[in-house]
């Protein structure tokens, strides 16, 4: 079995699941984990594929 790069099992176009782009760390009780800019935790993160990183997200954008 030969091993495959991440970015081609996400980019499977058979895959049944695909990962969410944003993740909200309330469904995941990970408030606490939560990056803090202005004073105010940002609970809203968005995965960029470029970079592979987690970055802030406005809840308010779908």
């Amino acid at each position: 079995m030969t091993p495959i790069k991440s970015t081609e099992y996400l980019n499977h176009s058979k895959r049944l699941h695909r990962p969410k782009t944003v993740l909200d760390l309330r469904e995941y009780n990970m408030i606490h984990a939560a990056p803090v800019e202005d004073g105010r935790p940002i609970l809203t993160l968005r995965f960029d594929p470029h970079s592979g990183a987690l970055v802030p997200r406005d809840p308010n954008l779908t």
